[in-house]
C-alpha cells in the first residue's frame, strides 16, 4: 500500500544552529525527513515548507519522494502575499517548470485578507491545471464559494475543516463543525483532507472515539474525495530549525500523538476495508497531482 502525506511541513528539530550554513542545515532537514517518512511507513509527501528554499531543494533533489505546495496567505508562517503579482508569477513559473503540485490558502489568519483577494491565486492554479487546499475552519462557506466558481478544478478542505488543538480546539466543542462539512458533499469538486483527526480524540492510541464521525466523513465524501495528512510539526511544535508554534517553547505542553500514531490508526484499523485505505492513504492525492505509484508490495 502506497502512503503518501498531503501535509508535512518541516521536520522537528531542536537545533537552532543559527551559525550554519544554509546548505548544511538544508542536508540535514531532508534527512532527517526521509528516516522520519520510512520510521512511520510513509512513501511520499507534500511538502508545505516555511522556508520555500527548502521545499525547492527537497523537490528537486528527492522528486520521488516530495512534491511541493505554496502556502498563499498566512505570512508569519512563510506564506506569500495574495495581493502581490509576484505569487501569481511564482505559481506559473514553478507549474510551467512542473515544480509545483498545488498551492494551499489560509484563510483562518487575523491578517485580513478577503476571499476575493485570493482569486488571482487561485485562477493561476485553475489555468495549470493544479488543485487547490485551503484552510478555512470556521468559514466552511467560503470553500463552497471557491468550489462553485472554479468546478473543474479540486479544491481540498484542509483538516477537514475542524478546529483542533493546538492551536484553536478545546475537546469539549470536538466535531462541532461536522453538519457545515457533511453539506459541502454535494460540491462534486470538494475533496477532504484528513489531518490531525487524533487531537480531537479523548482516547488514547488507536483512538477508537473517533470512528463514528469519520464514518459519517467517508460515507458523505467517498474515499475517492479523502485524503490522509499528517501535520505532524504542529503536533509537535517546532518548524524545522527556523520556526516554532508557540506552545513549541511552552514546557507544559505535551504532543498528543506521535508520527507513527498518525497513520497507523488508520492503516491498521479493521474499521476500513484495504480499498478504502488505499485511497485515503495514498491513491487519492496521487491521481489529484498526477503522481505515479510505484510499484510496491505487488501493488502498482
Amino acid at each position: 500500500m502506497f502512503v503518501f502525506d498531503s501535509q508535512l511541513h518541516e521536520p522537528s528539530a531542536a537545533l537552532q544552529w543559527s551559525d550554519a550554513p544554509e546548505r548544511v542545515k538544508w542536508d540535514v532537514l531532508h534527512e532527517l525527513q526521509i528516516a522520519y517518512m520510512r520510521s512511520a511507513g510513509v512513501d511520499a509527501a507534500l511538502l508545505c515548507p516555511l522556508d520555500l528554499g527548502w521545499g525547492d531543494d527537497a523537490v528537486r533533489r528527492f522528486p520521488d519522494r516530495f512534491a511541493l505546495v505554496l502556502t498563499v496567505g498566512a505570512l508569519v508562517f512563510g506564506g506569500m502575499d495574495p495581493t502581490q503579482a509576484t505569487t501569481v508569477d511564482a505559481i506559473r513559473q514553478r507549474a510551467e517548470e512542473r515544480r509545483l503540485s498545488a498551492i494551499r490558502v489560509v484563510l483562518t489568519t487575523n491578517e485580513g485578507f478577503t476571499l476575493d483577494q485570493f482569486e488571482p491565486a487561485v485562477a493561476a492554479c485553475e489555468r495549470h491545471g493544479l488543485p487547490v487546499f485551503v484552510n478555512a475552519t470556521g468559514e466552511l462557506e467560503h470553500v463552497r464559494t471557491i468550489a462553485a466558481a472554479h468546478p473543474d478544478m479540486p479544491v481540498i478542505l484542509d483538516h477537514f475543516g475542524h478546529n483542533q488543538t493546538p492551536p484553536m480546539h478545546r475537546l469539549d466543542t470536538a466535531f462541532e463543525e461536522l453538519p457545515d462539512l457533511l453539506a459541502l458533499a454535494d460540491q462534486p469538486n470538494v475533496y477532504v483532507k484528513l489531518s490531525g483527526a487524533p487531537s480531537l480524540s479523548r482516547d488514547p492510541y488507536p483512538f477508537g472515539d473517533l470512528w463514528p464521525r469519520l464514518h459519517k466523513i467517508i460515507d458523505a465524501f467517498g474515499p475517492r474525495r479523502i485524503m490522509w495528512g499528517s501535520d505532524i510539526s504542529r503536533f509537535i511544535g517546532r518548524f524545522g530549525f527556523t520556526a516554532s508554534m508557540p506552545w513549541g517553547k511552552d514546557p507544559h505542553y505535551v504532543p498528543g500523538h506521535s508520527y507513527a500514531e498518525s497513520v497507523l490508526y488508520l492503516r491498521e484499523t479493521d474499521e476500513l476495508s484495504i480499498e478504502t485505505k488505499d485511497w485515503i492513504l495514498g491513491r487519492t492525492l496521487a491521481d489529484l497531482i498526477d503522481w505515479r505509484i510505484p510499484t510496491l508490495n505487488g501493488s502498482r
